[in-house]
């Protein structure tokens, strides 16, 4: 096993979406980049609870609560859209698409052109991604 040869190229086409026009970066659809070992959900010593991400090869990173939200919604067929909306509607984060942006840019997503290929009971089929 090693490290999936599309991840650089799948990190470059999230970079020039992301700083592409709202309308086309927010109709992109977000997913979990490739390179993220864990999410997970701490507390520190004080008894607050911390979201964290770690990617391959770095520090754990922290992450605001709309963000893990934003990331327990992403499926592979959503648009960011259609993500932020649905989360902003429900009470649990304003401003989300600027979340997602910012997962975006620390490399914790993939921003996709197309949705993930789902197999005929429904899951999704990560083989066909790349």
């Amino acid at each position: 096993l090693g490290e999936d040869p599309h991840s650089a190229e799948i990190r470059e086409q999230t970079l020039s979406m992301v700083n592409s026009s709202t309308s086309e970066w927010t109709a992109s659809i977000p997913v979990i980049a490739r390179r993220v070992d864990y999410i997970h959900r701490r507390f520190n010593r004080d008894w607050n609870e911390l979201c964290g991400v770690v990617i391959y090869g770095q520090p754990h990173a922290s992450i605001t609560e709309a963000g893990f939200s934003a990331l327990r919604a992403m499926d592979g067929q959503r648009t960011v859209k259609e993500i932020s909306s649905q989360i902003e509607q429900s009470g649990k984060g304003n401003n989300m698409e600027e979340s997602i942006r910012q997962l975006a840019q620390r490399g914790i997503i993939d921003l996709l052109t197309t949705p993930i290929p789902m197999g005929r009971t429904g899951t999704r089929t990560v083989a066909q991604v790349a």
